[in-house]
């Protein structure tokens, strides 16, 4: 019976694993393929990524420096790494939110797994992030800017933001997959939190009773606490970080479900 029971723990074992790295393997893929396509037909190729982030800095910048200024220490960094950060955000959850759209063929395959799918979209993002913000630092050299230790903490933030933008990516390409509208309504909606997020702006400059309702913002509490680590060298509020990881696992956990509750249904829409 013992012989039997081991048996059957090996063969489930070698099975999982299989199925680990096969998904792996499609995750893989899928996002490396995506990112040579997004690339493969421009002459700039990935300095196009760049030269958006790089076109608002400017404009924000001169706006905010000359005409309404904004007595920040090192603004040209804190401007820069919130429109980075900001954009990251974007990009992430629009690409997730059409990843199933884009890929029918793949989603009507019975064994292809659907999140893998959003989730390689959502890896496109943060790889482009990743090289954005080399170039970041690269800047911070040219403006002798001190970078030490606490700097590595924006892989935390950075993956906290990830998970967050998993999370809604999934259950908003979950319903685009239906509601084609939801691209538009999700624009405006990004548009929006531009503006209520302290991307251009420090946090100081919100009247001291909001700031308990605004910080309820979960990229508002990413983008100050990586500002702080990165730029000023200063620890983020180590509760705050251990919330805003609870609060991007519990978000995935009902995104993903509610994904999986509506996955049947994806290739009768697409």
């Amino acid at each position: 019976m013992l012989r039997i029971e081991r048996a059957a723990r090996d063969y489930l074992g070698r099975k999982l694993d299989k199925r680990v790295i096969r998904l792996i393997y499609l995750i893989w893929e899928l996002t490396t393929t995506d990112f040579r396509l997004k690339y493969s037909s421009t002459v700039l190729g990935f300095f196009w990524s760049l030269l958006n982030p790089l076109l608002i800095f400017a404009v924000l910048y001169v706006i905010f420096s000359m005409f309404i200024r904004i007595d920040v220490p090192q603004y040209p960094l804190f401007l820069f790494l919130g429109i980075l950060m900001w954009n990251f955000f974007m990009e992430g959850t629009l690409n997730g939110m059409s990843s199933l759209a884009n890929k029918p063929n793949l989603v009507r395959k019975v064994n292809t797994s659907k999140p893998a799918i959003v989730l390689s979209a959502c890896i496109n993002s943060f790889m482009t992030f990743i090289l954005n913000m080399a170039v970041f630092f690269v800047f911070c050299l040219v403006l002798r800017a001190k970078i030490g230790l606490m700097s590595s903490l924006i892989l935390v933030m950075a993956g906290i933001l990830l998970l967050i933008i998993l999370a809604l990516s999934l259950i908003l390409s979950a319903y685009y997959a239906r509601y084609k509208d939801l691209k538009h309504i999700w624009a405006f909606l990004l548009n929006a939190g531009f503006w209520i997020t302290p991307v251009v702006y420090p946090i100081t400059l919100v009247p001291q009773k909001y700031i308990p309702l605004y910080m309820l913002n979960p990229l508002a509490r990413i983008i100050t606490y990586s500002r702080r680590a990165v730029i000023y060298n200063s620890p983020p509020n180590p509760w705050g970080v251990f919330a805003l990881a609870v609060f991007s696992a519990l978000l995935l956990i009902i995104c993903f479900r509610i994904f999986r509750k509506k996955s049947p249904h994806f290739a009768d829409y697409i």
